[in-house]
């Protein structure tokens, strides 16, 4: 990635701090969201995997959200490889 490894970024999205669109998108090339992706579901399955007793109400909502920003991301960056032609 240009400015920040895959994994960092697929951590940044998960806890908030990065959105991704498909204006910021442009900057990387098919190899790249292809990284990117991959370790989103990496992200994805990290996080899924992580218990969390059911009387922490703050954890579960954390863990929830951050499951949200994941699949958001991988729903934008699907759409905009699909709609530009972009291999999978």
């Amino acid at each position: 990635m240009s400015s920040l490894n895959a994994q960092q970024l697929a951590h940044e999205i998960a806890r908030g701090l990065v959105s991704i669109n498909p204006s910021r998108l442009k900057k990387y090339g098919p190899n790249e969201l292809k990284a990117l992706l991959a370790q989103l579901n990496a992200e994805q399955r990290k996080i899924r995997a992580k218990q969390v007793s059911a009387d922490h109400l703050e954890e579960i909502k954390e863990k929830n959200r951050y499951l949200q920003n994941i699949q958001q991301a991988i729903t934008i960056i699907s759409g905009y490889a699909k709609k530009y032609n972009i291999g999978s």
